[in-house]
């Protein structure tokens, strides 16, 4: 195949990809947090894409004492069994959608009833997702999203994965993360353009 066929083909990938580009999922890679077994916890800013063991403006959702409590902001609401702000949160497989449909509890909350032996409770050790809608630090949403977490009766081993979230408002499948044809596509353009010059 002709370089110039090859840089046609990326071309039209290139534009698809662009017209895709606005349901895009932001995800914060394997980010492996551990939960502290203290009050403080780890503070999580998900649009921010940052934590910290100290509150800071923008943060999410807290989980502390190895996961088994776990706090929220005022623009953050879980999946959950209820709307009240202390309403358990829920623990999710992969691929359950997150949409409108659902249930979320109200907001700043706390939930501390979510680990037991039922079918939609943390067991320790064990990862689940929490689906969210939340609102961005710029006030943008509300966007629907996952987090992967594995929670402890305040023990070390907690830890959050990671998480994502669709930026358009559209529903998100938990464990959903960006396509890689998409991020290979654009890695590989530099590449070809240079074969280009060369021949």
């Amino acid at each position: 195949m002709k370089t110039t066929s090859i840089l046609g083909l990326l071309a039209a990938g290139l534009f698809a990809a662009s017209g895709s580009a606005d349901a895009a999922i932001v995800y914060s890679g394997v980010v492996n947090l551990s939960i502290p077994t203290n009050f403080d916890g780890i503070y999580i800013d998900i649009d921010g894409m940052s934590s910290s063991t100290t509150e800071t403006a923008g943060w999410d959702i807290n989980p502390f004492f190895g996961g088994s409590v776990i706090s929220t902001s005022v623009d953050f609401h879980p999946v959950a069994d209820g709307v009240l702000n202390t309403s358990s949160i829920l623990r999710l497989d992969e691929g359950v959608e997150i949409n409108g449909a659902l249930v979320f509890a109200g907001s700043p909350g706390g939930s501390s009833t979510h680990m037991g032996p039922g079918t939609s409770q943390f067991q320790e050790g064990v990862e689940g997702y929490i689906g969210f809608s939340f609102t961005t630090n710029d006030s943008d949403g509300p966007y629907f999203g996952w987090l992967l977490i594995e929670v402890t009766a305040n023990n070390p081993g907690g830890v959050v994965t990671g998480w994502a979230f669709e930026d358009t408002g559209a529903p998100i499948l938990t464990g959903a993360v960006p396509e890689p044809s998409s991020l290979l596509l654009f890695g590989l353009a530099p590449l070809l353009l240079r074969r280009r010059r060369r021949a």
